[in-house]
């Protein structure tokens, strides 16, 4: 496996770097060697069960008119700005979409089973986690901290971060001085921009999209908690500015973003002069806010 991602000019002084997370085989729960048979079974099930958009296990499975089934996030995406089939290319005889709610069961129960790498089930843990907080009910966002807090337990730091927003929402509304400050900045910085959204899965974000950074603040602490990917003090240079993505890592959970106001889109990393300033960088994508209209 690749060590290191490097995108600019060799003599350019500065690299766009991203070393690559190991490969992990662990299972999310410990199992005997009896249970080997039924936890291959599981994972072969469970194959049938991810979006061909992203290559996830389905969270929120609809069909569409072409009668695949996807993560209803990545397909609307595409369907917003496609009437074909994402799989065959053919036309669509309809937009529409339709639930699975035996196939969201379905893949619950394989979840619940302890049989999923722990990759796939603590990215899915996440994405449900972000789904449930944005929620009002106090059982949804129960089940929201629970699924974060168990991701994090299994290693992803991204859950960390969407738990300490949990924390400092609850704590805001306790009238907690410092949290009702944080949560003020936020909306200050979202209130820039016009309809944005986190990016909680690849099914969030794809090439071409728009982004803006989340508040500085709190982009400096995700990045120390995702050492794979180096902070580089141009996104202080790039907290009000619309970036535009290049290319989405679902390994890494990072994005590729440039500013196109100063880089052609057609350009090549490689390209880049960084003398001039201009400059592609990889960021991990919580890090990031996708403007709805992009």
């Amino acid at each position: 496996m690749v060590d290191s991602k490097c995108l600019p000019a060799e003599n350019s002084g500065k690299t766009v770097q991203k070393r690559r997370r190991g490969e992990n085989d662990e299972t999310g729960e410990s199992g005997s060697s009896s249970q080997g048979a039924e936890r291959d079974a599981l994972n072969a099930v469970a194959e049938g069960f991810r979006c061909s958009i992203t290559g996830a296990l389905l969270l929120d499975p609809v069909s569409a008119a072409d009668g695949q089934i996807y993560e209803r996030n990545a397909i609307e995406r595409w369907l917003s700005r496609h009437a074909t089939s994402p799989n065959t290319g053919a036309k669509l005889e309809s937009l529409t979409v339709v639930p699975l709610p035996a196939v969201r069961s379905a893949v619950q129960a394989i979840v619940d089973s302890g049989c999923l790498p722990k990759e796939d089930l603590r990215e899915w843990l996440v994405r449900k986690g972000v789904a449930l907080a944005e929620r009002d009910t106090k059982s949804d966002r129960a089940v929201a901290r629970a699924c974060l807090e168990r991701g994090l337990q299994l290693g992803e730091a991204v859950a960390g971060y969407h738990l300490g927003k949990m924390l400092i929402a609850d704590a805001a509304a306790a009238n907690v001085p410092e949290a009702i400050a944080e949560t003020k900045r936020e909306a200050t910085h979202k209130d820039r921009f016009s309809g944005v959204r986190t990016i909680a899965s690849a099914a969030d974000v794809s090439a071409g999209d728009k982004v803006v950074l989340i508040p500085i603040s709190q982009a400096r602490h995700v990045f120390e908690d995702c050492p794979d990917i180096n902070w580089s003090e141009h996104f202080v240079d790039w907290v009000d500015t619309v970036l535009t993505v290049r290319e989405v890592d679902a390994e890494d959970q990072s994005i590729l973003v440039f500013n196109s106001e100063e880089v052609s889109a057609e350009a090549e990393p490689s390209e880049v002069d960084e003398e001039d300033g201009l400059t592609f960088l990889w960021a991990p994508w919580v890090a990031c806010m996708v403007l709805e209209n992009s």
